[in-house]
């Protein structure tokens, strides 16, 4: 009986999980995403993110690496990184490359 206890909170806890998944194209990134650092807004036809309704930044993707973007400010480059995104589409995973950062963001 306690197996069979145990089976199912494991069960129930691993089906509550969230999947993420690499991005395949950009614009799956378009929109408005909060965390609890900070704020963003991703447009990805002008290819800029705004942090906190402030700061413009632009944002860089490659033809060959689509998960992988880079984050600038015209010729400083702030960060590379890694993006993920939910089975459901309401919440990214951003992994800056280099550094043990990795923010998770919700859908606004």
């Amino acid at each position: 009986m306690k197996r069979l206890l145990m089976f199912f909170v494991l069960f129930t806890f691993v089906s509550c999980q969230e999947n993420f998944s690499e991005i395949k194209n950009i614009i799956e990134i378009e929109g408005n995403w909060e965390s609890e650092f900070e704020n963003i807004s991703i447009d990805t036809d002008k290819m800029m993110i705004t942090v906190n309704d402030t700061i413009n930044l632009v944002l860089s993707s490659r033809h060959y690496d689509k998960p992988l973007i880079t984050v600038s400010s015209g010729s400083v480059m702030f960060y590379d990184a890694r993006v993920s995104i939910n089975d459901s589409k309401n919440s990214i995973k951003i992994k800056r490359i280099n550094e043990p950062v990795e923010i998770t963001y919700l859908k606004k």
